[in-house]
């Protein structure tokens, strides 16, 4: 029998870095960010990642299109498969 999972990812912190990173989603304009992060953040950048292979394909935005600082402790796969940008 199938069940329906909720993994709570609209309230992943990624929702968040998608939301402030639109300009450079939408015109590669280079945005920094500051936030926040914690250990239940296990996967931070993973959406967002998805997010720019998504528009931009494999090769990514250019370098330091979206440079994030996060403070705090952050789960193990934190940017894992992070494309380039």
């Amino acid at each position: 029998r199938v069940r329906d999972q909720d993994h709570g990812l609209d309230q992943a912190l990624d929702r968040t870095l998608i939301q402030l990173a639109e300009g450079a989603l939408e015109d590669a304009h280079p945005v920094r960010l500051e936030l926040p992060v914690r250990n239940v953040n296990r996967t931070v950048g993973t959406l967002l990642g998805s997010e720019v292979t998504r528009r931009y394909g494999a090769q990514g935005l250019p370098e330091d299109t979206i440079h994030i600082t996060l403070t705090g402790s952050a789960g193990q796969s934190i940017g894992a498969f992070l494309p380039p940008g």
